[in-house]
């Protein structure tokens, strides 16, 4: 009973899918367009098959093709009968006509797939064209095929092993064609696996359909109900349950390729997320390293003027600037670096020369030397590196603290250090 209830739910969601995509409607247009550009159809094939040695009656001798066999050479036919009397425009005119079915179906594929797109109808013409071409040099391959094929089965099969398989190989030239049409009809780009399913529906739900119909046409009398017309009708029936079978393949193709990109984008989706996340934590890393090492040249920059001080002569009362100065606050730009080391001091020795002493966190304890000149009256110190002697800043020290302030290429150092 659960298999039972599973089954209907199932079914009824197809269903319900194939309503929602107005399977019928569809259908319908497609026959309409179908008929439209059968006659066109028919003229170009008739001048490209009439130069074959090909009985086109010997084809059509399946049972399969009894219902509408007598209008399908009448079609071929007047198509001889116009390919006799060939002109320019009436090439022009078929071509014209002959486009209007794949025209169509890849506007039907788009409303099927619910796929927009901007405004190509040459494009979409010239497309259809060329499909059209690709279609009869196809169906001509298939007819060739199919002839070569029943005329060796005859030779080399009973009966009944020749009808079979003379439906086996219609059953897979048909195959191909409906799975060409499926990947036109598409506006996406998707694998070839992905429209098998919908293209087999398609076939079996013609086997089952033309097998059915065949049988009603037997059951029942078309011609009291219809007269003259009957073969006409007939016909129209046929073509509308081939239409429809290949409308509801198309539908089932459409839902599993819909999951199918709907995955890939997911995919797609979570592979620019990690790829953005990489770039981010990159930037921001880069950022990190530009930062560190900006600060690094700062502070290089800043040994290079101010080595640190060992202890200066604090005895001397009348010096008593001399000593151990500690930096408290050291930022370049808006950036805060005080805390990248464990140790910064500035030493004023009583020979006028410093000694800046300075360790980074990760790295081992370094000292820069120099002298310096202090001028009580302006309240100002001037440092000079040994190694540069030439190169000399003025900073100002008032109240025990010595105030660094400068322009370190396009940012400011300032940096304070406080007598111990």
């Amino acid at each position: 009973m659960k298999k039972l209830r599973e089954t209907y739910r199932f079914l009824r969601k197809k269903y319900e899918l194939l309503t929602f995509k107005k399977y019928t409607t569809l259908a319908g247009t497609l026959v309409f367009f179908l008929i439209m550009s059968i006659v066109p159809l028919s003229f170009w094939l008739t001048l490209i098959i009439g130069k074959l040695p090909i009985d086109t009656e010997e084809i059509l001798h399946l049972p399969v093709f009894a219902s509408v066999k007598n209008v399908l050479l009448y079609v071929q036919k007047e198509a001889a009968n116009a390919a006799a009397s060939v002109s320019v425009l009436l090439l022009v005119t078929t071509l014209y006509s002959s486009t209007n079915l794949f025209y169509q179906m890849r506007r039907s594929g788009e409303i099927i797939y619910d796929y927009h797109r901007p405004k190509q109808g040459l494009r979409l013409r010239v497309g259809a064209l060329v499909l059209m071409f690709i279609i009869m040099f196809v169906v001509v391959a298939f007819v060739v095929l199919f002839a070569l094929g029943t005329f060796l089965f005859s030779r080399f099969l009973s009966d009944f092993w020749e009808r079979v398989a003379d439906y086996v190989l219609l059953a897979a030239l048909a195959f191909a064609l409906v799975l060409l049409l499926n990947m036109y009809i598409c506006p996406h780009k998707a694998p070839v696996k992905k429209f098998l399913l919908g293209t087999g529906l398609t076939v079996g739900g013609w086997a089952i359909a033309v097998v059915g119909f065949a049988i009603y046409l037997k059951i029942s009398n078309m011609d009291k109900l219809y007269g003259a017309l009957s073969a006409i009708i007939v016909f129209m029936l046929w073509l509308y349950l081939l239409m429809l079978g290949f409308i509801v393949g198309v539908i089932f193709n459409s839902e599993k390729i819909e999951r199918h990109l709907k995955k890939e984008k997911e995919v797609k989706k979570r592979k620019n997320l990690a790829h953005n996340r990489q770039r981010k934590a990159h930037t921001v890393g880069m950022k990190s390293v530009k930062l560190k090492s900006s600060l690094l040249a700062g502070l290089t920059a800043l040994l290079l003027f101010f080595p640190n001080l060992t202890s200066g002569s604090l005895k001397d009362i009348t010096k008593p600037y001399l000593g151990e100065y500690e930096c408290k606050s050291a930022t370049l730009g808006e950036q805060e670096f005080l805390d990248e080391f464990s140790l910064i001091k500035l030493e004023l020795k009583s020979d006028e020369t410093f000694l800046l002493h300075y360790q980074p966190k990760d790295g081992a304890k370094k000292t820069e030397t120099g002298k310096y000149k202090y001028d009580k009256d302006k309240q100002e110190i001037c440092f000079s590196l040994d190694r540069n002697s030439a190169l000399k800043r003025k900073f100002p020290l008032k109240k025990g603290i010595i105030t660094i302030d400068f322009k370190l290429g396009t940012k400011q150092l300032i940096m304070k250090f406080e007598q111990n």
